[in-house]
């Protein structure tokens, strides 16, 4: 569990067209690649996290920051959202205010701590899907994640339109004007509401997420490895039309992740809430 005073570190998403309700990634997601984050537990594999261990939502309207961090954090990702091509990349960088290119309800965020007896890891680890991936691997301890955080854009909405209007006046001011049009109100923590304001809906897009690391030794199945969920790791959802998942304990520990570290120091130097991983690489 992360310090009260730690900052809270996201890992922006590879593309900004992940849906929210029903895409790959959800609390509880299991992955191997935080390039990718192709999850190892889609369907019957993935494990609820039990509401015990959540933490109360957390509903966001003056997100406008949460948008620019996202934003800096994966440029190429945002003007391929945009339709832009990928040389408005520092025109986009540059600009300060989002109001001409993209518009948004808010912000939720939903996330959780894993119990400290590491009982719930232990079922998200030990399901087939895992286990047959990690077996696969040719290293003895293998390096797995686990999505503990969504924080999510309501009715996310670019605007490619103005986009390009502002690419191609970029040659000049990369700022264009604050209107204040996406940038009002304050955090909301909604804890012990039960309402549909908290549910994810259709235009409901993953912008970044919280991870928690872990160390696994690879387990030995003896004999040939398996390679019958082969299909997974592309995404299908194939084990929605297989067996009930089945449970077998995992050898792990708990493994930090060194791009949070340097992270969370600058952003304590800075005075800042919250910091956001790149992977645009």
């Amino acid at each position: 569990m992360a310090s009260m005073n730690e900052p809270l570190t996201y890992h922006v998403v590879p593309r900004f067209d992940i849906a929210a309700k029903g895409g790959p990634l959800s609390l509880g997601t299991v992955v191997g690649d935080l390039k990718t984050l192709v999850p190892l537990n889609r369907g019957k594999s993935h494990v609820t996290v039990p509401s015990y261990l959540m933490y109360a939502p957390v509903i966001q309207t003056n997100f406008k920051d949460t948008l620019v961090r996202a934003r800096n954090a994966n440029i190429k990702g945002w003007a391929k959202a945009l339709g832009l091509p990928a040389s408005a990349s520092t025109d986009i960088g540059g600009s300060k205010a989002l109001e001409n290119t993209v518009t948004c309800e808010s912000v939720l965020t939903r996330y959780f701590d894993p119990d400290p007896s590491g009982d719930y890891v232990k079922r998200c680890l030990g399901v087939k899907s895992v286990r047959d991936w990690l077996g696969r691997r040719d290293e003895r301890y293998v390096d797995v994640y686990i999505v503990t955080g969504l924080k999510v854009a309501r009715k996310l909405k670019f605007n490619n339109s103005s986009a390009l209007e502002l690419h191609v006046e970029a040659k000049g001011s990369l700022t264009e004007p604050n209107t204040n049009a996406i940038d009002v109100g304050a955090d909301v923590n909604v804890g012990g509401k039960n309402t549909k304001d908290l549910e994810f809906e259709v235009d409901d897009i993953v912008l970044g997420i919280r991870l928690n690391g872990y160390s696994c030794k690879r387990p030995w199945f003896g004999g040939q490895r398996s390679t019958q969920d082969k299909g997974l790791l592309d995404g299908n959802m194939q084990d929605n039309q297989q067996e009930a998942v089945q449970h077998q304990e995992i050898e792990f520990e708990p493994l930090p992740i060194p791009e949070e570290t340097a992270a969370k120091e600058r952003a304590v130097m800075e005075g800042e809430r919250e910091c956001w991983i790149s992977r645009d690489d």
